[in-house]
């Protein structure tokens, strides 16, 4: 497995490469699952949850990282759906690492604290969702405690690994208003 810094550097060069010489794709970016816990009033892809029998296995998954490395790809962001919903999940994130991906994932956070020490070991990049600084955001999300369970998520995963949280918001009329306190 490679380190951090190589795996940095490596991504960095495909960027550029693929920017300069190939003009080929450098990041995978991956619905890993249409499977969603939250009912967002601002999204539809939770109504899509009856369609996770087309997700892939895990040796599928395994299957394409081991074709977009070879292609030339060294980022890999998974979203769905909820991606941590996925029972293989850890080992999807832990096999990317290993072949030497930048692991990049959007969650809802709903259960990051649960899978934080898996998780932030191998995870470089959280993009967890946020939609109002308060309880008004489990109204948002369609569902009761989703505030407080973004937060210990983000607290947990930051707590256990190197894993670099960044905060990704749904701008809409629901939270227009405190979009610039967040």
């Amino acid at each position: 497995m490679k380190g951090s810094r190589a795996r940095f550097l490596d991504a960095f060069l495909s960027m550029v490469k693929a920017r300069l010489v190939t003009h080929k794709p450098f990041f995978l970016a991956h619905a890993i699952t249409y499977a969603c816990n939250s009912r967002c009033k601002t999204c539809t892809y939770w109504q899509m949850s009856p369609k996770t029998e087309t997700d892939l296995s895990t040796e599928e998954v395994f299957a394409l990282l081991d074709e977009a490395y070879a292609f030339g790809m060294r980022g890999y962001y998974l979203f769905g759906g909820e991606p941590i919903i996925r029972r293989d999940i850890e080992a999807v994130v832990a096999y990317a690492k290993q072949k030497g991906f930048l692991t990049t994932m959007n969650t809802n956070g709903s259960l990051l604290a649960d899978k934080a020490d898996s998780l932030g070991q191998n995870l470089d990049f959280a993009f967890v969702s946020l939609d109002h600084p308060s309880e008004y955001h489990d109204y948002i999300r369609g569902r009761p405690g989703a505030f407080q369970e973004v937060m210990r998520g983000i607290e947990r995963i930051r707590e256990v690994g190197r894993t670099r949280v960044t905060l990704v918001t749904t701008i809409s009329q629901l939270n227009f208003d405190v979009i610039a306190p967040m």
